[in-house]
């Protein structure tokens, strides 16, 4: 059996100078995807650390993250999928949905300056 994800947003620019605010809408996404997912939420420091993929996900594929660290706080956070090479960087309130490689088993983190909260579900690839 599998559950569909489904993903609808804008974005929005609104210059400081005053000029023309820009509004970018998203393509509304629908995806299909497996019966297992995980959440957890990890505060990540200095030292680079793993988070070892339930077995019961068969293959990776979505990864929703963010940065639950305070607003004004500082650092940011990198995530990858192999140690020391990292895809996203998430500064404080700011988050991420990205595809995952099949096969994907491990996720590392780490905070470059100060302790980050992370968020992190993943959803199992169809």
């Amino acid at each position: 059996m599998s559950q569909t994800l489904r993903l609808t947003g804008k974005a929005t620019v609104t210059p400081a100078s005053g000029g023309t605010k820009q509004t970018i809408v998203l393509p509304n996404l629908s995806l299909t995807i497996g019966d297992n997912e995980e959440g957890a939420v990890r505060n990540i420091g200095t030292s680079e650390e793993t988070f070892a993929i339930n077995t019961d996900i068969g293959d990776a594929g979505y990864l929703i993250l963010t940065n639950e660290t305070a607003s004004g706080s500082s650092g940011s956070c990198e995530v990858g999928i192999a140690t020391g090479s990292y895809f996203v960087q998430l500064a404080p309130q700011e988050w991420a949905i990205v595809p995952i490689a099949e096969g994907t088993t491990t996720l590392y983190l780490q905070s470059d300056t100060a302790t980050q909260t992370i968020r992190i579900h993943l959803f199992e690839r169809s």
